[in-house]
């Protein structure tokens, strides 16, 4: 442990990093923002670890700066009339000019069918997520996606555990309503 009882911060890199990279490409559905992103986040949390005060655990820490640091660029992509969405269906190109796959394959589907209708309804799923306003966005991916508590939801949102319900509730009619649409 180092000054105020806490952990070196590589623990917390390691712990952290994929949870947080999750979280970003979830929002933003670009894996190369996210990247840069989650270099960010960590690099911020990195420059004031030895001031934090621990009044929050890290993890919702953590969550708080990314969750900014998302916001600030999804202000300035739509000021910047740049805001495509990423299909995660979509193959992508890693550095060496390779084409892979955003999705991981589903090991549990027996059939080429099966997959097809699975990443259909995931597709539909995330597009009708990404269609919410942010505040329910942010409040299914915390809640359905990561699996956050109420409390934990309620710190990184920086509102209360009450208002984290009614949001939820309202979040799941309109997505519910979404999903509806899509047939």
């Amino acid at each position: 442990m180092t000054k105020n009882n806490l952990p070196p911060f590589e623990t917390i890199f390691d712990k952290y990093k994929q949870k947080i990279f999750n979280l970003i490409y979830r929002l933003l559905n670009d894996p190369n923002q996210a990247e840069d992103l989650t270099q960010e986040t960590f690099l911020r949390a990195y420059k004031a670890y030895n001031n934090f005060r621990q009044e929050a655990d890290i993890y919702s820490w953590l969550y708080c700066i990314a969750l900014n640091l998302c916001r600030e660029k999804i202000r300035r992509l739509s000021r910047q009339k740049k805001n495509p969405i990423v299909s995660l269906d979509l193959t992508i190109k890693d550095k060496d000019g390779n084409q892979i796959n955003n999705q991981i394959p589903d090991p549990s589907s027996n059939t080429p069918l099966e997959i097809l209708e699975k990443e259909s309804t995931r597709s539909k799923i995330r597009t009708a997520i990404a269609s919410l306003p942010e505040k329910y966005s942010k409040i299914i991916i915390l809640r359905e996606i990561e699996q956050l508590s109420y409390e934990e939801i309620a710190k990184i949102l920086n509102i209360s555990g009450e208002l984290v319900g009614v949001r939820l509730i309202r979040a799941r009619k309109m997505l519910k309503k979404k999903l509806k649409n899509f047939g």
